[in-house]
Order: structure tokens, then C-alpha cells, then sequence
């Protein structure tokens, strides 16, 4: 009840109301144009499994199928979007039921899934400029949570030196565990490359980076799991990192589903707002009007009232991450996902309230 409250007052500010009862005497045009409204998130095709005689394969794929919610599929597919609460949470309705999603946990069993169905034939999307170094992005990575770990940085990455803080774009100084940490995972991926561009369509190649001038092992290509998503780039370092430390490559099955694992993990991933909107407009004009009045008081604070909801909004989940839940992850998941009987108790779907009680709890107030 509480989210339900939080969301619909986010609504509210951004004047987008939940859409109204249908009544049974609406005109067909009406009805036709509810029908475009809700056409906007568009259903993603049908995949099929790619062929292949694997044993290991042939039993995650059972897997999936034996440890289906029969329930859980059903609500999915005949649900519809509300709106998102968090980066993690989103809010779907079934029916009379308003249900919270983990939309993140979901993404990974999804993608994970996809990952499983494409294996051995996925498409292979190339990587502009050359690649990544695959040593730099890790090396980088560890370092820079290290730096925050130690206080040298905030969480923003922001560098703070002593009573002033900057925002530090030059290169981390890399200590020499990390660089070591860092060279083992190019040893492991480079090892195992030709296996995974064959069956998951991950290409590496040793060559000239340009940013360097030296030969390093790059990353030059992914796997097209979903039409038209590609997986954010803020996530690939710890991708990278994870397939070459939490994959077991002894066992072929548990080497196949670590992998799928790790790539669910990664195209899951929320992307962040890169071009935020610029929260300080209202507020920063108040400082140049007239110095007195009524009228310029009350502008201040319906300004600074209207940049505290956005803020609040904000803090919540970013538009590029809405943007993203609304029309990418969720049709997808509602219509290819398989969900596991896990998420009927683990809090990755949860009822919060039947609608008919609450239009009665409203009718009271």
C-alpha cells in the first residue's frame, strides 16, 4: 500500500494519471483509442531454441521448464505496465490484483533463459573502436571500488582533496594487486576465447589497442540476446571480471550455466540517465527576481516545492531506467519470460493489494 501511495503520487506531479474505469457504454472511438494508448509497449517475437544435442544443454533447458510457475506465467502475459517504483521495483496489474515486481531479478532469470535458448546460434553485435582492453576495463574497475572503499573517492567518483572535491576523469592509478588480479583475468578469457565466441557469440581478438598502442586482448564483440537491447556499458568490467573468476570451467554443465548466469547478470543490468535534466533552473532564477513582495515569495516556494518533488522522483529511478523498464524489459519478460517457482516466495512478485478493496477503502474516504 505504501509503494502503491508513493506511485501514484509521482503520477499525480507528473500529470499522469492512472487510466480511468471503462464504462460499458463507451463509444467505439473511445475504445479505439484506449486500444492505441495501450499498443505503445510493443511485444518482442517469439525465439526458438536453437538446436543442439548437448546433454548439458538439453538438461538447464528442462530445468527451466520443470521448475515453471504455472500461476506466475499466467499473470504475466495478461498483465499490464503501471508504472516503476525504483531502479529494482516496478508495479504491474493483473486483473483486480496490483503486484510488485522485482523487475531486476526477473531481467536475470530472463536473459538468463535467453542466453540458455541461443546458445550455439545467438547473433554476434561488433563493438565500435577497436574494442575494449579487456586488462584496463578490469583493472580499473577493482581500482576504483577500492578508492571509494578507502575514502579517496565517493560513490559518485568524485575525487576529494582535502576541503574541495573534484571530478576526476584521468586514468585510476592501478596498484600492483589489481594489475595482477587484472592480467590473470586476461590470461583465463583469453584461454577460453575460441569457446566462447563458438557456442555464446563473445568474440576476443589479441591486438593493437589504439588508446595505447600496445597489443592487448579486447573484447570486439557480443551476443544479440533481445532485438534491439544492448547491455550498458557501465556493467561490462564486473561482466568481465565475474566470467573469469565465477565461471567453473571444469564441469561442462556448470560451465554453461555460470556463463549464462554471468551474461543475465550483465544484459539485466538498469542503465543510468547520462544527461540528467538540470534540477537548479527554478531555484537559480528566484535568486534574480525582485527583492521583495508577496508574489516573489510565493514563487519561491512553489519553486523550490516543485524541484523538492523532482528530487524525490529522481532519487527514486531516473527516466533512462524507466524508459528502459517500460518499453524493453518488461514486454520482454512478461512474454518470454518462464518464471521459476522461486519467485512466487522469494519477494521477486508480490501481491499488494485487489483493486475492488481499495476503490471500497476509497469510496469511504
Amino acid at each position: 500500500p505504501g509503494a502503491f501511495a508513493l506511485l501514484c503520487r509521482c503520477q499525480v506531479e507528473r500529470g499522469n494519471l492512472l487510466p480511468p474505469i471503462q464504462n460499458r457504454n463507451t463509444s467505439e472511438a473511445d475504445n479505439a483509442s484506449s486500444a492505441t494508448a495501450s499498443s505503445s509497449i510493443v511485444r518482442p517475437k517469439k525465439i526458438t531454441p536453437v538446436h543442439c544435442t548437448y546433454s548439458s544443454i538439453q538438461t538447464l533447458r528442462n530445468d527451466v521448464t520443470a521448475r515453471a510457475h504455472r500461476d506466475l506465467t499466467t499473470k504475466l502475459r495478461d498483465s499490464q505496465f503501471v508504472g516503476c517504483v525504483t531502479r529494482s521495483r516496478s508495479l504491474i496489474q493483473w486483473g483486480i490484483e496490483l503486484l510488485m515486481i522485482n523487475h531486476t531479478e526477473l531481467g536475470r532469470e530472463l536473459f538468463y533463459q535467453l542466453a540458455l535458448s541461443r546458445f550455439g546460434g545467438a547473433q554476434m553485435a561488433e563493438l565500435g573502436g577497436g574494442g575494449v582492453n579487456v586488462k584496463c576495463a578490469v583493472e580499473q574497475a577493482m581500482q576504483l571500488e577500492q578508492d571509494i572503499a578507502s575514502g579517496l573517492l565517493d560513490s559518485n567518483g568524485i575525487e576529494k582533496d582535502g576541503a574541495s572535491c573534484r571530478q576526476t576523469t584521468k586514468p585510476l592509478v592501478i596498484s600492483e594487486t589489481n594489475n595482477d588480479l587484472a592480467r590473470q583475468c586476461e590470461l583465463q578469457l583469453s584461454d577460453k576465447a575460441e569457446m566462447l565466441e563458438e557456442y555464446y557469440s563473445i568474440r576476443f581478438r589479441t591486438k593493437v589497442d589504439p588508446a595505447t598502442g600496445k597489443e592487448a586482448l579486447m573484447l570486439v564483440g557480443l551476443p544479440v540476446l533481445l532485438e534491439g537491447h544492448s547491455p550498458p556499458p557501465h556493467a561490462l568490467p564486473l561482466f568481465l571480471l565475474r566470467l573469469a573468476t565465477e565461471v567453473d570451467w571444469t564441469t561442462e554443465r556448470s560451465c554453461f550455466h555460470d556463463i549464462c548466469t554471468e551474461l543475465g547478470n550483465f544484459y539485466a543490468e538498469i542503465p543510468f540517465d547520462l544527461d540528467p535534466s538540470n534540477e537548479k533552473d527554478t531555484v537559480g532564477s528566484s535568486d534574480t527576481g525582485d527583492s521583495g513582495g508577496n508574489s516573489t515569495s510565493s514563487t519561491m516556494s512553489s519553486a523550490g516545492l516543485e524541484t523538492d518533488a523532482k528530487r524525490t522522483t529522481s532519487a527514486l529511478v531516473d527516466e533512462a531506467a524507466k524508459h528502459f523498464v517500460k518499453h524493453t524489459l518488461y514486454p520482454a519478460t512478461s512474454f518470454l519470460l518462464v518464471p521459476p517457482k522461486d519467485f512466487a516466495n522469494n519477494g521477486a512478485v508480490v501481491k499488494l493489494a485487489v483493486l475492488s478493496s481499495l476503490y471500497k477503502v476509497f469510496e469511504r474516504c
